[in-house]
């Protein structure tokens, strides 16, 4: 694969240089991953399950997923949650939190641990 020189993120490839370090870990986790070439790498690398998850006072019904990254050398996990919807928007949500969590990536170079994605605002932290 080539080395994007333009800025361009490629979307949902099968082999990058990072492929290595991020093998897939099964075919039922859909590949997701968002790769510049170079020095940054976005990958789902579990989900999307159904959870019930505690946030604050909360409990509450939603769809889970994580995405390991590298940027610059730094690794990390993101888990995102998501408010159930119809499943055939599913996999159009994950895409639209891997693309926010590229954007995040390039502006801060880290991100944190667990993020809510909300329909008009992208990423959002969970406290």
């Amino acid at each position: 694969m080539s080395v994007a020189e333009d800025g361009r993120i490629f979307r949902s490839i099968s082999e990058c240089v990072h492929s290595a370090e991020f093998p897939r870990p099964n075919l039922t986790v859909p590949l997701v991953n968002r790769c510049d070439g170079r020095a940054l790498h976005v990958a789902l690398t579990s989900g999307p399950r159904r959870g019930i998850v505690k946030t604050g006072s909360r409990v509450r019904a939603q769809i889970v997923f994580t995405f390991e990254y590298l940027k610059d050398q730094k690794r990390g996990f993101v888990t995102v949650l998501m408010n159930p919807t119809d499943a055939s928007r599913v996999r159009q949500r994950i895409d639209r939190a891997a693309d926010s969590l590229v954007q995040l990536l390039q502006h801060n170079g880290t991100a944190q641990s667990v993020y809510r994605l909300d329909e008009s605002r992208g990423l959002v932290a969970e406290d």
